[in-house]
């Protein structure tokens, strides 16, 4: 079982966890932000295991009963939260509250772990708040988002927020070999070399350029992705439309591509914050604003996916919108 000290890079948010973790003042509410890939579901595990561990000394101990059924992901106090689709509905949310108000069965805690937080209904959120306001004291919930921006200010001001960055490349490079070694697929399969060459690629995240090294190279839809950004940020129109027109491939090639797109968005968004990583990622010339239009756009046009809009036209109103957005 990992434990916070494993966890790499980020080492702010792991002295406040730390902290909090030694005095045993977890608290009811921890929201995780950060791109996809740079371990959220990895640092909710640790610290699921860590409310529920009855050994003493650092914790999760990874020894204990609680623990080992922790790292099996079994454990009866832990509960994943899933949206069924692309929303996580009220309904969803109830059951929970309901169930919130319910003892441990044997552990100390009962905590309730949302995958994709930012799934929730804005009804859904406002059912969570509820409980979120007076909490049973033995309750943990882990929120997790690319944006805490997405769920309500109500349960912001009651959570404790920790963005997640990329860490160091020589550390990222690390956990990858070690993540390897672990496997049994062996270090060796991959060069320092080519683990360093993912890890630029992909702007040090190590989820995605352990993606990338399994794939053996780059997606198709993530190449498109990077070409969308880079024609929207210094391109021709023509350019641009060149570059968007993959998209007219079919929805499924379409959803993906929006969905690498959305990602690398937020990505640029966390890093032109002050999350650190290297300076050269996708949409690093483009303005906060006009990153942020984008994300709406690309919202919208999974959106219009879904209601089986054109995919000429959503291809068009997608580079309409970039190129307007760069110019912010």
């Amino acid at each position: 079982m990992d434990k916070l000290s494993d966890f790499v890079g980020n080492a702010s948010v792991k002295a406040a966890l730390s902290g909090m973790l030694r005095t045993g003042r977890i608290p009811h509410a921890v929201i995780l932000e950060g791109a996809g890939g740079l371990g959220k579901t990895t640092l909710a595990r640790i610290l699921a295991a860590a409310a529920v561990c009855s050994g003493e000394g650092d914790i999760p101990c990874g020894q204990c009963g609680n623990c080992r059924l922790a790292a099996e992901d079994i454990h009866p106090d832990i509960t994943f939260v899933r949206p069924a689709g692309q929303t996580l509905s009220v309904d969803a949310v109830r059951q929970v509250r309901q169930d919130a108000y319910t003892l441990p069965h044997q552990a100390p805690r009962r905590v309730f772990v949302f995958p994709a937080a930012d799934a929730m209904t804005e009804q859904a959120q406002n059912a969570l708040l509820k409980i979120l306001e007076e909490p049973p004291e033995y309750v943990v919930f882990l929120l997790l988002t690319e944006s805490a921006a997405r769920l309500l200010s109500t349960i912001r001001s009651r959570s404790t927020v920790c963005t997640l960055s990329p860490p160091g490349r020589e550390a990222a490079a690390a956990r990858i070999e070690a993540l390897a070694r672990r496997q049994e697929e062996g270090a060796a399969a991959w060069s320092k070399e080519q683990i360093l060459a993912a890890l630029e690629a992909e702007g040090d995240n190590i989820g995605r350029a352990l993606q990338l090294l399994q794939a053996g190279e780059r997606p198709a839809e993530e190449q498109a992705a990077d070409a969308i950004l880079e024609q929207a940020a210094g391109g021709t129109d023509l350019e641009l439309l060149k570059a968007a027109y993959t998209l007219e491939k079919d929805r499924k090639t379409a959803r993906l591509i929006l969905s690498s797109l959305l990602c690398k968005i937020q990505e640029a968004l966390v890093r032109k914050s002050g999350a650190g990583g290297t300076a050269d990622y996708p949409g690093a010339r483009l303005s906060r604003g006009g990153l942020v239009k984008m994300e709406e756009t690309v919202r919208n046009a999974l959106k219009g996916l879904d209601r089986n809009a054109n995919l000429s036209l959503l291809s068009g109103y997608l580079c309409a919108c970039f190129k307007e957005a760069a110019g912010l």
